[in-house]
C-alpha cells in the first residue's frame, strides 16, 4: 500500500536523500520517494502502522511529516 506525506523543514536535496534515507530504514517500507519542491513524499509500505513509525523517523532526523488531513503527533 502506498502512503503519501507532507514533509516540512527540507531545504535542499540533501535534506530530501536524508529523510528518504531514515524513512527506508524504518521497517515495513520497501520504497520511499521524496518531492522536495512539493514538499510530500509517498512510501510504499506493508501495513498503515507503520505510518506513525514513518513520521517519528522523519522528525527524529529534524524535519516534520504528517499525513494530509491528519496532524503529527
Amino acid at each position: 500500500m502506498e502512503l503519501k506525506f507532507k514533509v516540512t523543514g527540507m531545504t535542499c536535496a540533501a535534506c530530501s536523500a536524508r529523510v528518504e534515507k531514515v524513512t527506508r530504514q524504518v521497517s515495513g517500507v520497501k520504497k520511499a520517494d521524496v518531492n522536495l519542491l512539493a514538499g510530500t513524499m509517498v512510501a510504499e509500505v506493508d501495513s498503515e502502522a507503520t505510518a506513525a513509525a514513518i513520521m517519528e523517523a522523519v522528525k527524529s532526523a529534524g524535519y516534520m511529516a504528517e499525513l494530509p488531513g491528519k496532524a503529527a503527533p
